[in-house]
């Protein structure tokens, strides 16, 4: 309890420091806050109903939501609309956990979401707008509701809802999770379900878990991106191509936790050994950025997320072979988890709080940029653009085309005088050579004066020269 309770406090102050840094707006975070400002919308990314499937609307509600809520309640300050994004999108996995508790009877069971917390989500939290996080977040307490919930009451129904209801829109692997839900409704129709509300009640929770399962297909069928969908199955091993070692690590630890599990409780001696050896390892992950700051690379983070649609089916399959009893596992064998489980989630906040404080130094150095310019200044041209600076790194930090949405969220005093400009054959996710093509954000006190005006004397009006924007 020591141990989990330091994982917890860990893990919640290197979230609290990565929402204060803004870490939360690497990759499309930044972009994706912009938007929310300028359309006072969720995100769609379908182009229409005929690819609604497509859209992954359920997520983007619940990530979005809250922060466009405090827009309505005229809340006008983007940094504290940037902590509202941020404190949403850490807020889910925790929260998660608590309903997985409240829910299981055996609370040893929560080992399978704090694995898959500390040992597979983390391994992609610098990317932490991606909706796989959202998705790996639902999975746990609908399942656990499903089947240790012998009775839906009031309180445990609304939860069930909220949890599900993004769900039929979230994610693709829906069509892997889904089934496993399903079948878990058939479970609970046969073995748990006694009254006829139940028996309805359990039978609507099988038709939205079925329907979502059809849709997660025809997004993966039809893709919106069909490179997006490439990509994402290119790094389904990156562990093996990419420098990642929290990942590694990770595997490591989970190979050994399975061990364990499969190991009889009286060969007590290999238990052991086997859970100083995963502790050991666990340690790799905070002293090999401490002894390696300039190799830490956030892009390694966003392949990572493939570990999100595929581990946790792994530690499904495991929690039911332990429900059914196919597994006997031992109170010494749990221990020895939760003790796995608790290290590697200390060890992995320590690497985040590091990489916190490298995200912070790029957007000094972001500023710094913006200050001493005016107009727009291919990155080329910048200190960004240099894999390290003083020993630490920087090219490696921020994904290059999120450069231009950076720009605005740190321009002083919301007067944008300057926009970082990423190469022409990258991602832009507007025109910065065009007025009109710039974010709306006059309702928040920004003001484009200064760059339109140096973006004139330059003679760059979007009308002739302008690279392409794809």
């Amino acid at each position: 309890m020591l141990l989990l309770s330091m994982a917890a406090g860990t893990y919640l102050a290197q979230a609290f420091l990565a929402i204060v840094a803004g870490r939360h707006l690497y990759g499309d975070g930044s972009w994706y806050l912009l938007r929310m400002l300028s359309e006072n919308q969720v995100t769609m990314l379908n182009a229409g109903w005929h690819d609604f499937f497509a859209g992954r609307f359920g997520s983007f509600a619940y990530q979005e939501f809250p922060t466009l809520l405090a827009v309505r309640l005229h809340v006008r300050n983007p940094q504290v609309l940037s902590l509202v994004y941020g404190a949403t999108l850490f807020s889910f996995k925790p929260l998660s956990i608590l309903l997985c508790y409240h829910f299981v009877r055996d609370k040893r069971l929560v080992i399978f979401p704090l694995l898959t917390l500390f040992a597979v989500t983390m391994n992609s939290e610098v990317y932490m707008v991606t909706e796989t996080h959202l998705m790996t977040a639902l999975l746990w307490p609908a399942l656990f509701g499903i089947i240790f919930c012998r009775e839906l009451k009031s309180w445990d129904l609304a939860a069930m809802a909220l949890v599900s209801a993004p769900l039929l829109l979230c994610y693709e692997v829906m069509a892997v999770y889904g089934l496993f839900l399903c079948a878990a409704c058939v479970y609970r129709y046969f073995a748990i379900a006694e009254s006829r509300r139940e028996k309805w009640l359990n039978w609507m929770f099988f038709a939205w878990y079925t329907a979502a399962v059809v849709l997660a297909v025809l997004a993966i069928v039809f893709p919106r991106d069909l490179a997006q969908r490439e990509g994402f199955l290119k790094s389904v091993l990156f562990v093996f191509r990419n420098n990642h070692i929290g990942a590694r690590v990770s595997c490591i630890v989970l190979v050994i936790g399975g061990l364990i599990v499969l190991i009889p409780e009286r060969y007590r001696k290999a238990i052991n050994a086997l859970t100083a050896v995963a502790i050991l390892c666990s340690l790799a992950i905070p002293l090999y950025i401490i002894r390696y700051p300039q190799l830490t690379h956030f892009g390694t983070q966003i392949l990572a997320r493939t570990m999100n649609g595929i581990v946790p089916v792994v530690l499904v399959c495991a929690f039911v072979a332990i429900y059914v009893h196919l597994l006997r596992t031992g109170a010494m064998q749990f221990q020895r988890l939760f003790v796995i489980a608790a290290v590697l989630g200390m060890c992995q906040s320590g690497w985040s709080m590091i990489a916190t404080t490298q995200w912070s130094d790029m957007l000094t150095v972001l500023r710094t940029e913006l200050r001493t310019h005016r107009g727009p200044v291919p990155l080329e041209q910048t200190t960004l653009y240099q894999w390290t600076v003083d020993g630490q790194p920087m090219r490696t930090l921020h994904a290059e085309w999120p450069v231009m949405s950076l720009s605005i969220l740190y321009s002083d005093r919301r007067t944008v005088q300057t926009i970082i400009v990423p190469p022409a054959d990258g991602f832009r996710p507007f025109n910065p050579y065009s007025e009109s093509s710039l974010p709306n954000l006059q309702h928040f006190g920004f003001t484009y004066a200064p760059y339109l005006a140096a973006l004139a004397a330059a003679g760059d009006d979007g009308s002739g020269n302008a690279p392409p924007v794809r």
